[in-house]
């Protein structure tokens, strides 16, 4: 990893104003998808109809957390495997990172505070501990990085609980969990006039992106990537290079969204697939492969690929703009809202232009919108979830 300035004797107290999740250190890489033969149907006995819930184990309040939608939860995509941990000062950053009981969220003390209550009151893990990051640089505007807290002094089984529910968004306060970074991430493109590949439905996107990886040129270095990661013991070293260049063709999914420019909406498709490597700098490598192969044909001609990514400070995901961001939608959901966030951010732009950045001018606070309120990501008092500027 490159080497981390020193820390900034002027801002020696990190003040995060938007939500962001709380990135969860797994002791052991996650394993890559292993090929399996069908299972087997399990025998069901006679299903007589509903019976009633049993009673809560430990706290009524879950009943008061937004449930997990049925499709489950976006995940939060970066342009660098390593982006939880950036601007984290150096020395901080290795203790983190080989520290055996790790998970990390941002925010500043309001949040802090919300979510050591969540972990209390929903999970069971009052010892919990939450640590603030230190900014290696001075955060240049509100909503900037480090955007994570490492929380430690949890059980597997907590922890584990934890990642499965990755968004808490409950009365009192919201935050996001995400694991610590092991895996590199599935967006490898943004691209402007999808419908150029001659179809708009997400399945069909995916299937004319997948005519383009299964041509020679980009098959051939696909395959360079996974023998390099075999070779090295990576995260497809379990299976051959015909398995593992078939599984990473079919992970290939496209998500749709619109962003307005001006007063029109453009279709935006979005691009996600395994990486052929576990390498940080052998994945972007790899997107980079992705990024300049030309897809479609010659008849309406390629997407457009986007040069610059977008940033939600809401959740601090880079796959969709602040707008397009579907939490606050989330039935349930516990806020903040958009504009309280949006608020919260211009008042914290404010009180850093009037020399009040050390202070985190009442954007600390964040409207309880950032302050720990947020969003699942942002937390609602809560902060939650990840960022990049909107």
């Amino acid at each position: 990893m490159p080497q981390r300035s020193p820390p900034s004797l002027l801002h020696p107290h990190p003040v995060h104003y938007a939500p962001g999740p709380f990135p969860i250190f797994r002791d052991d890489p996650i394993a890559p998808p292993r090929p399996s033969g069908p299972i087997a149907p399990i025998a069901r006995p006679h299903v007589a109809g509903p019976i009633a819930p049993l009673a809560p184990s430990h706290s009524t309040a879950l009943q008061a957390m937004t449930r997990t939608p049925p499709e489950g939860w976006l995940a939060i995509q970066y342009d660098d495997p390593y982006a939880p941990y950036g601007n984290v000062q150096a020395e901080q950053l290795g203790l983190w990172t080989t520290a055996k009981d790790p998970a990390c969220d941002k925010g500043n003390y309001g949040r802090l505070c919300a979510a050591a209550e969540i972990l209390k009151n929903e999970y069971d893990a009052p010892d919990a501990t939450i640590t603030q990051p230190i900014a290696a640089n001075p955060q240049p505007r509100p909503n900037a990085e480090p955007h994570y807290y490492r929380v430690g002094n949890l059980t597997i089984a907590q922890r584990d609980r934890i990642l499965r529910k990755q968004w808490s968004s409950t009365t009192y306060g919201t935050f996001g969990a995400v694991p610590a970074p092991h895996d590199p991430p599935t967006l490898v493109a943004s691209f402007r006039h999808p419908e150029r590949l001659g179809v708009v439905t997400e399945d069909g996107m995916a299937a004319e992106f997948r005519k383009g990886f299964e041509s020679e040129e980009l098959s051939r270095r696909t395959v360079v990537f996974i023998e390099s990661d075999i070779r090295a013991d990576g995260r497809w070293r379990h299976l051959t290079v015909a398995e593992a260049h078939r599984l990473i063709l079919e992970s290939i999914r496209v998500r749709k969204i619109t962003i307005r420019d001006g007063r029109e909406e453009e279709l935006i498709a979005l691009l996600y697939i395994e990486s052929p490597t576990a390498d940080a700098a052998e994945w972007i490598n790899f997107r980079d492969c992705v990024r300049s192969h030309v897809f479609g044909g010659p008849y309406a001609g390629p997407p457009e690929v986007l040069k610059s990514s977008f940033f939600c400070m809401y959740c601090h995901t880079v796959d969709h703009p602040t707008a397009a961001c579907t939490l606050p939608a989330t039935p349930g959901w516990h806020g903040p809202s958009l504009d309280e966030v949006r608020a919260a951010l211009a008042d914290n732009r404010r009180g850093q232009e009037n020399g009040q950045r050390g202070r985190g001018g009442r954007g600390g606070r964040g409207g309880r919108g950032n302050r720990a309120r947020g969003n699942g990501s942002r937390g609602r008092r809560n902060g939650a979830g990840p960022s990049q500027h909107a």
